[in-house]
């Protein structure tokens, strides 16, 4: 635990996932505020689940986002709907391999899709908004008072920009779900429509897995080209379990001793939020003899969790076999625990969760690994 005031702010990191769970989940109650943005509250951030503050409304769209997402059970309702966009997915990348990145992002929806295209803004904008000392309205919280057309208020424009991008993610699926109620039988409703039957709640949740899936994605493509015989494996697996006539399916997860681990240590090796998202202290609190003062902003880091070799050894290898009982020696602790969040602020998706090296001129090609600095790698 490192603790550090960065003018005048309390910032507490917690590097080891054990304090982390002590503090974050066991004393979740008191650590499951934001950290209070001016900049967010301007362009309504404060209205997606998971920048929400920690209040009764919160725990109201939380508990209707378990009840559509958050169980095996939930989740099989939507089991035709994702295998069919794994094989459009599928088709699609093995038809035209130089646009992978198009077939990342487009693949579930048409390309130039309005909701693809919405969630893009959006996570540009919250990757801006995650920036410390990006706006000046953070820093000086009363500025959020001056007029846009005041010298200096460029952020209030951009706030209304934001704003905009924001209110679409929520009022555009929503509408359109509302729309397509009636074409669709009972038992394929939607997210939405669970969330429409109880109240008009419509706080943003389609963002949600928009660049984080994608990033997912890409950093498995990246582990199977720099470590193939992991690949080769995998597929071997496949092919003696199912053969090579179908594609696998949900049905076919714990047919799988050794693909299940592999997206557990994806999960672990590429860690796509190191930081994951800040909770602040809603009281003063004291853990382990230390004091950590109301208000405080406490980041978990993940990403150090997930690479610590006394958890985890050798942890750049990309290495499913860590969490395999094997000869006697006991499975890893299962990264989950740590890269989903902590306590009340975890996801609620979590059970949601054969490429080549590159040849050029006749040599193989090993990517240079190197992940952006951004909220999401």
């Amino acid at each position: 635990m490192v603790y550090v005031e960065v003018a005048g702010q309390p910032l507490v990191i917690l590097n080891d996932i054990s304090i982390a769970n002590e503090m974050l989940d066991k004393k979740s109650s008191i650590y499951s505020e934001r950290p209070a943005s001016r900049m967010g509250e301007l362009a309504r951030f404060a209205d997606t689940l998971g920048l929400h503050p920690y209040n009764q409304r919160f725990e109201q769209m939380r508990r209707f986002a378990h009840k559509a997402i958050g169980t095996r059970t939930e989740l099989e309702r939507y089991v035709g709907l994702f295998e069919s966009h794994i094989r459009k997915f599928s088709k699609a990348l093995s038809q035209d391999k130089t646009k992978m990145e198009e077939t990342l992002r487009h693949s579930v929806l048409e390309e130039n899709d309005t909701f693809v295209l919405l969630a893009d803004q959006f996570m540009n904008h919250l990757d801006e908004l995650g920036k410390p000392g990006v706006y000046l309205v953070d820093i000086i919280p009363s500025l959020k008072h001056i007029p846009a057309w005041f010298p200096g208020a460029g952020f209030k424009r951009t706030a209304v920009n934001m704003r905009e991008v924001n209110v679409n993610m929520i009022e555009t699926p929503f509408q359109w779900t509302k729309k397509q109620m009636h074409r669709v039988s009972r038992n394929r409703l939607s997210y939405l429509t669970i969330w429409k039957e109880r109240r008009p709640l419509k706080e943003n949740t389609a963002s949600s897995g928009s660049d984080t899936g994608v990033s997912l994605l890409r950093s498995f493509f990246l582990a199977m080209t720099l470590f193939p015989e992991v690949q080769s494996k995998a597929q071997d697996e496949i092919d003696r379990i199912i053969g090579s006539d179908r594609l696998p399916t949900l049905a076919d997860h714990d047919s799988f001793p050794y693909v299940s681990p592999l997206v557990s240590e994806l999960l672990r090796w590429a860690c796509i939020t190191p930081t994951a998202a800040p909770h602040r202290t809603v009281v003063d609190d004291t853990h382990r003899g230390y004091f950590i003062p109301k208000n405080s902003i406490v980041i978990a880091n993940v990403g150090h969790m997930m690479h610590d070799p006394s958890l985890y050894p050798n942890p750049d290898q990309f290495s499913p076999e860590r969490f395999l009982d094997v000869d006697g020696k006991p499975a890893e602790q299962e990264p989950r625990l740590g890269v989903f969040g902590f306590g009340r602020r975890s996801l609620c998706n979590q059970n949601l969760s054969g490429v080549s090296k590159v040849v050029k001129d006749g040599v193989e090609v090993t990517p240079t690994v190197r992940y952006t600095g951004e909220i999401i790698r």
